[in-house]
């Protein structure tokens, strides 16, 4: 497997499965347990949110990324003087961790921030929709990463990513199915 793509994928195609379900599952009952105790409903919205945080933890997400930015929309439903049980703000908790990355870069201060940023952005967001948000969280993630992700690299300089040129264009290199033995071996060096 090419080595830059190795490095995005790790949790997927380098760890052992058991962990990597491991994961999943723990994300999983993070996500459900948050529902319940914020009193929140389990309904399609909402499952589709914990199934996306399951899906997602495949290729990186993990407690320690997530639940920052959980407890920042939480922190948010205090200052925009909104319920944390209410829908808007439970499906921001569950979809604003797309917004993960930023509290497993930067460190969790900033994956509260981003969290608090996130949930006041989602409840404004949807206004020029005029309700027709079905999107309405992966945009305004979209934009906070837009706005948070330069101000973070220039602030915060001993944490920067580095990203190398061919890093970009790693997974257009290979377009023929890998073997899995291949995968094994590569995955041992």
């Amino acid at each position: 497997m090419n080595k830059h793509l190795k490095k995005y994928a790790k949790p997927l195609c380098c760890l052992a499965a058991g962990a990597v379900l491991l994961n999943i599952g723990l994300n999983g009952l993070i996500a459900t347990g948050w529902i319940l105790l914020t009193g929140g409903d389990l309904n399609g919205a909402t499952i589709g949110g914990i199934f996306t945080i399951m899906g997602f933890s495949a290729y990186g997400k993990h407690p320690f990324n997530i639940l920052p930015v959980m407890a920042g929309v939480l922190l948010g439903s205090l200052t925009n003087h909104v319920e944390f049980n209410a829908p808007a703000l439970q499906l921001a908790a569950l979809f604003g961790t797309t917004l993960a990355p930023i509290a497993g870069t930067f460190g969790w201060p900033f994956g509260v921030l981003a969290g608090l940023i996130h949930s006041s952005v989602v409840l404004q967001a949807g206004l020029p929709l005029e309700g027709m948000n079905l999107y309405n969280n992966g945009f305004s993630g979209g934009l906070i990463a837009i706005v948070l992700y330069p101000i973070l690299t220039t602030l915060v300089k001993r944490r920067r990513p580095v990203l190398e040129e061919e890093d970009l264009f790693a997974m257009f290199e290979q377009v023929e199915p890998q073997d899995p033995e291949k995968l094994l071996r590569d995955g041992k060096d």
